[in-house]
C-alpha cells in the first residue's frame, strides 16, 4: 500500500502552490476528486517538495508561471471512500464562473459532494483571480480499481490531445463522450475566460504503490509541456 498524503485538520484542499520568476500559464493539478485514489494527491506532495529542491541543486532551473495542486474530495479522502453522496467527479455544473454563490452551496438539502465542488471551485477561482493568467493548463489524476488502467484522456480539443500526447503514456480517445459532468466537462476555454487546456490521467490501480510514481511523471512531464 502506498503512503497517504495527510490532510491538515483544516481541511485545507491546497496541497501546494508554486509561482516562477516570470510571468506564465496557470497550472492546475487536481488529485484524489475520488477519495480512495490517493496516487495523485501523494504524488503532487512530492513534486512540491522537488520543487522546492531544484534551484538548489540546479542553479540554472527556471520556472514560468503557477503550478497550484489541490485535492478535490476533502471529506471522501479522510474517509478514504470513492465519494459521500454522489460521485462528484460527474456532477460539475455546466457553466459556472465563481462570480456569484454557487448553486446547491448553501441549500438545506446539499450533499457533501454539493459542498465539496462549491469549496473547490471556489479555490480554483480564487486562484485565477489572483494570478491572472493568460492561459489554464489542467492535470486532474486518478487511479482504477482494477489493473492495467494507465492512460490519458483528452477532451474534444485538438490542444488536449496533444497535452495528452505529450504525457507519454497511452491516449484514449471518444471515452468521455459518455459521461457527464466532469473536470474535462467543465474545465474549458468558454467556462474560464481564458485559453484553456484540460487532460485526466488515469495511473493505474489504487493501491499500487507505482500508481503515485506514474502520477508523479506525468505531472512532470505536464509541467514540461
Amino acid at each position: 500500500m502506498q503512503e497517504k498524503f495527510s490532510i491538515p485538520p483544516d481541511l485545507d484542499r491546497i496541497i501546494g502552490r508554486y509561482t516562477g520568476s516570470t510571468k506564465g500559464p496557470l497550472a492546475l493539478c487536481f488529485g484524489a476528486l475520488h477519495g480512495n485514489e490517493p496516487a495523485g494527491a501523494v504524488a503532487l506532495e512530492t513534486l512540491f517538495r522537488m520543487l522546492e529542491e531544484e534551484p538548489v541543486k540546479n542553479p540554472g532551473f527556471h520556472f514560468s508561471g503557477r503550478l497550484v495542486g489541490l485535492i478535490g474530495n476533502v471529506r471522501a479522502y479522510q474517509k478514504s471512500v470513492r465519494y459521500i453522496d454522489k460521485d462528484l467527479n460527474r456532477h460539475f455544473p455546466g457553466v459556472w464562473r465563481g462570480e456569484s454563490a454557487f448553486p446547491f452551496a448553501n441549500a438545506a438539502d446539499a450533499h457533501s459532494e454539493d459542498l465539496e465542488i462549491s469549496e473547490f471551485l471556489t479555490a480554483v477561482w480564487s486562484e485565477i483571480r489572483d494570478y491572472r493568467p493568460e492561459q489554464i493548463y489542467v492535470l486532474d489524476l486518478h487511479t482504477t480499481s482494477a489493473g492495467g488502467g494507465i492512460f490519458s484522456l483528452p477532451s474534444d480539443d485538438p490542444q488536449s490531445l496533444a497535452l495528452a500526447s505529450s504525457l507519454l503514456a497511452p491516449v484514449v480517445i471518444g471515452m468521455m463522450k459518455g459521461i457527464e459532468g466532469a473536470t474535462l466537462h467543465y474545465f474549458n476555454t468558454r467556462n474560464m475566460g481564458v485559453p484553456t487546456v484540460a487532460v485526466s490521467f488515469e495511473g493505474g490501480r489504487h493501491d499500487d504503490p507505482l500508481s503515485a510514481q506514474r502520477c508523479l511523471a506525468v505531472a512532470i512531464n505536464f509541467l514540461r509541456y
